[in-house]
């Protein structure tokens, strides 16, 4: 019942012009009356990780232009939870953007999910599959709060990370928005004639 349909956006997207043709060299393109240029290392890290920079070319252009990233330091933090090769490119393929996060900021999402996940080589099944509801990592405190909140109703680790990874905008915004949002199904679901014994079963 408190699923909700959203898609991660990640804080960084902002849209820059795309270069198609395929090639580890990195591409010039004009934007804005101002000629931008990929970040070579960037592209090149990307390269021999074997990922197919013609994907994030397509789709995801703008992180290549991004003059920061940490695509080794990120693909390092996966292998190191137990991800191989063919996953990290995967992942990194999915949600380009991941490689403009911080080693900091991953290090701090990766033991928060790891507090409501079975172990490392579940939280990576779940990035591979999820990967942008992982990666957006500017409402850690939001998150945080709202795992909290729903341990307090009881939801067990298994519903949590489920929700977390399938509706990560439910943990991304304020836990007093999560909980006037329950407070209003509990009272529909009682005034519906429901008992309150079974309200737990119900919101799940």
């Amino acid at each position: 019942m408190i699923r909700l349909a959203a898609a991660s956006v990640c804080i960084y997207c902002q849209r820059l012009p795309v270069c198609l043709p395929y090639s580890s060299r990195p591409y010039t393109c004009l934007g804005g009356g101002h000629e931008k240029v990929e970040n070579k290392l960037t592209v090149d890290s990307l390269y021999n990780l074997s990922v197919d920079i013609r994907k994030i070319r397509k789709l995801k252009a703008w992180v290549l232009f991004q003059d920061q990233a940490y695509v080794n330091e990120t693909a390092g933090l996966l292998k190191a939870m137990g991800a191989n090769a063919t996953e990290i490119a995967r992942i990194l393929e999915q949600c380009p953007e991941a490689v403009l996060c911080t080693p900091a900021q991953v290090n701090a999402q990766k033991e928060l999910w790891k507090s409501v996940c079975p172990n490392e080589k579940a939280l990576v099944r779940i990035i591979e599959k999820f990967p942008h509801s992982f990666f957006t990592i500017g409402h850690h405190a939001n998150q945080k709060a709202n795992i909290e909140y729903f341990q307090r109703l009881n939801f067990g680790k298994r519903i949590i990370c489920k929700l977390m990874a399938s509706a990560p905008q439910s943990f991304s915004i304020p836990v007093a928005l999560n909980q006037g949002m329950i407070s209003a199904l509990l009272e529909m679901y009682l005034n519906l004639g429901g008992e309150e014994a079974n309200m737990k079963i119900w919101l799940q």
